[in-house]
């Protein structure tokens, strides 16, 4: 296929996707652009086929789009992509296609202060707020052209959606989450839509490279502390490498889960939660009269109903599901209890008692906490030491190597002090040089070595997205 058809076929294959989802020409349409390759490929195509498509019918199509600064990168870099973002819009609008774009910039620490607070990392975090403003936006779209339904168009891509369903599999994820991304969402009036969900990264580069258009790239995609870049970095070249079809094989799963959820879905229907107090419930004889899959999902609408914003892990579901015992279980900021003919599930608040954490370490392992896992080995390069690795719910890794045997990782102690270049300090000094929010200091951890003089080494604040403070023999 010549390089003029693939574009053209690129370009009407978007536009009859987007029109499959139930968008027609007139419905306010908006679309999230980060300045990517596969935001700027898709906003690209659509102004393209529509501006075709107009002008053989005379119409005109406004597009809305909104760029987010997360600020968690250096801000000429995340900025910048969005001042990109807005001057290339100004160069697409034509005659039959209005082209308009707003930047939002979020709040300095807005994405590390939701990371720490749903214990998710900050990809979730940022995530989260993106989608919040996209929503934000897409309802001030509704009222300004005095419109009910909004379409909302997103660039994830096929490449996004195996990455997707590796990360769903190594995390365990059940039937819902092994669905993968949804080509389409329903949010009250907005309807998301995703028409690049079966392209390729590689056709999506290919149009922009034909059509001579640049694009942005983020300096963290190759930072594997994200679990999304270690699957995509190191994870899918051994799959190429190893087993060819596995790329088709997800497609395939992912299909048969559909399968499945449509089934649940109509086994499940007219069976709701009831709202309450701080939580929902429903009757206890409907729910365990229910098949244990059925039992499932219906507990994870209730997590989803409560939101705490924390993963819950499956060793609590199981409880649940093979019969809850009479007195209250919780894990994290949740609670599950039977009182009389009723199952509630409810979100609760840790005590400020509950949040400290405590463990001595001798030899090399692991250690599970609230917030992650601490892994202990021996440092290949410094014999008698321990290289040790934090690894966060989120899949975010942090390491330190050094560590003299026997040694305590545990949070902070009132009267803690740290040592220093040329003694000791403070660590409440510590925590006011790097800023530490009150609510952190509790959660980052210290390392203190355990001999004949007890020192802290280290003040891990790294892991909640402040400085280290890491003195070593």
């Amino acid at each position: 296929m010549s390089d003029e058809d693939f574009v053209k076929d690129f370009n009407l294959n978007v536009l009859e996707k987007i029109k499959s989802f139930g968008f027609k020409t007139g419905n306010a349409l908006c679309l999230g652009v980060s300045g990517g390759a596969d935001s700027v490929c898709l906003l690209t195509s659509i102004v393209s086929a529509l501006a075709e498509q107009n002008k053989k019918q005379n119409l005109i199509q406004k597009i809305n789009v909104v760029t987010v600064n997360h600020r968690i990168r250096k801000e000429e870099e995340s900025l910048g992509d969005c001042e990109y973002v807005k001057n290339y819009c100004k160069t697409l609008s034509t005659k039959n296609v209005k082209v308009e774009c707003r930047i939002i910039n979020l709040k300095e620490n807005e994405v590390s202060d939701l990371a720490e607070k749903r214990k998710r990392g900050t990809e979730d975090a940022a995530r989260c707020l993106r989608y919040e403003v996209f929503k934000k936006f897409a309802e001030d779209i509704a009222e300004k052209e005095k419109t009910r339904k909004v379409f909302f168009a997103l660039a994830h891509n096929q490449n996004d959606q195996l990455e997707t369903l590796v990360m769903r599999f190594l995390q365990g994820a059940g039937n819902l989450s092994r669905a993968g991304i949804a080509e389409k969402r329903v949010d009250k009036n907005i309807i998301y839509i995703r028409p690049l969900i079966e392209t390729s990264r590689a056709d999506i580069e290919r149009y922009l490279k034909i059509s001579g258009i640049k694009w942005r790239t983020d300096s963290t995609n190759e930072c594997n502390d994200y679990l999304r870049n270690r699957i995509r970095n190191l994870i899918v070249p051994v799959f190429d490498e190893v087993y060819p079809g596995w790329k088709s094989a997800l497609i395939n799963g992912r299909q048969k889960a559909l399968y499945e959820n449509d089934f649940i879905e109509k086994s499940i229907k007219g069976i709701k939660w009831n709202k309450c107090t701080d939580g929902v419930w429903i009757k206890t004889d409907v729910f365990y009269s229910l098949d244990v899959c059925l039992r499932q999902n219906l507990l994870y609408r209730a997590f989803d109903i409560v939101n705490t914003g924390e993963r819950i892990p499956f060793s609590f579901v199981k409880k649940v599901i093979d019969r809850i015992p009479p007195q209250k279980i919780n894990k994290n900021s949740i609670e599950v209890y039977v009182s009389k003919d009723r199952l509630f599930v409810k979100k609760i608040e840790k005590k400020a008692t509950e949040s400290g954490f405590f463990a001595i370490i001798e030899e090399p392992g692991f250690v599970e906490f609230d917030d992650g896992t601490l892994y202990v080995r021996n440092d290949k390069d410094c014999r008698g030491k321990a290289e040790i690795q934090f690894v966060t719910r989120s899949q975010e890794v942090y390491s330190i190597n050094r560590i003299s045997y026997p040694f305590c990782f545990r949070s902070r102690m009132i009267s803690d002090r740290v040592a220093a270049k040329n003694g000791e300090k403070a660590l409440s000094d510590v925590f006011s040089d790097f800023k530490v929010a009150v609510s952190d200091r509790e959660k980052i951890p210290v390392i203190e070595e355990l001999g004949k003089e007890n020192k802290i080494r280290a003040v891990w604040g790294s892991i909640l997205g402040y400085k280290n403070w890491i003195v070593l023999d």
